[in-house]
């Protein structure tokens, strides 16, 4: 009986160890994001495996693959540490995962062509809306915008609703955070419209999707104008540059154009002088998002 007895307890012992090897293990290969069958996935760091998969390397995505059914794995793969905010990056990446048909281009044996991965970002950013590219200043000038807004449509008369826009107008010169006049770096807008004068000057608009805003620069610098030129009506644009100063005596903070001079921050044309814009891309907004 005695025998029986340590012989049991014996092979109760010899499966639990043999159990939290095992689990010590998978600890490890999740931990350290490598994989012993894939050994061309780069080794380090979950973040590292989860870079290198979402460029399109099929035995790091596999390696994130066999672990997707995990939210906190794929949450620690990006480097998205369980905020609330994050969820939507969680869920994207997972979207990312099951668009990708694995097992074929596995039994391919080849990287993703570069077709697959712009389509797999496509994918990825297609719920990506224009607010979440917006940066600080940008957002700060359509919060005013829409606080100024809601205010002077509950006026009672037109001086009063004058008055709030008088307001939002001197507030937005004033603040620190906004700095009217200082260089506005990678704000984003719809590229409008955009001519030619008979000076070979270019006129372009950018609707800023706030208010029926826009701002309007005239180009004469060669190398922009080259790339504005390259640019289809109807892009989302990257811009950066300066706004002018609008006439403070009539208490306007950014200067509206040419026409009229007036506090209020609604269907005006800022004067804006652009020193950079581009085409901002699918590509580019995923890597924006992703590093936000």
């Amino acid at each position: 009986m005695k025998f029986i007895f340590n012989t049991f307890a014996f092979i109760g012992t010899f499966f639990g160890v043999t159990i939290l090897l095992m689990a010590l293990l998978q600890f490890l290969v999740i931990a350290l994001g490598v994989s012993a069958e894939h050994p061309i996935c780069p080794k380090g760091n979950l973040s590292i495996t989860y870079k290198a998969a979402t460029k399109g390397n099929i035995k790091c995505m596999r390696v994130l693959l066999k672990n997707a059914s995990s939210k906190s794995y794929v949450k620690k793969a990006g480097g998205l540490y369980a905020s609330d905010k994050d969820r939507y990056k969680v869920d994207k990446f997972e979207k990312l995962l099951a668009h990708i048909n694995i097992n074929d281009e596995l039994q391919k044996d080849t990287s993703f062509t570069s077709s697959k991965t712009s389509e797999s970002i496509s994918v990825l950013v297609k719920d990506i809306k224009f607010d979440d590219l917006k940066g600080r200043q940008q957002k700060f000038l359509d919060t005013l915008i829409d606080k100024t807004y809601n205010k002077s449509k509950n006026t009672i008369n037109e001086a009063a609703k004058k008055n709030e826009w008088i307001i939002g107008s001197n507030e937005l010169c004033k603040s620190k955070e906004f700095d009217a006049f200082g260089y506005k770096s990678n704000w984003y807008g719809y590229l409008s419209h955009i001519t030619m004068n008979d000076y070979g000057n270019i006129i372009v608009h950018i609707d800023l999707r706030i208010a029926d805003n826009s701002v309007a620069a005239v180009v004469k610098e060669e190398k922009l104008k080259e790339i504005l030129m390259s640019i289809r009506t109807g892009s989302l644009v990257q811009f950066s540059g300066y706004f002018v100063e609008g006439n403070r005596d009539q208490n306007e903070c950014l200067n509206g154009g040419v026409w009229f001079d007036s506090p209020e921050l609604y269907s005006e044309e800022f004067t804006f002088k652009i020193d950079k814009i581009k085409v901002f891309t699918d590509k580019d907004k995923y890597e924006l998002v992703r590093i936000k």
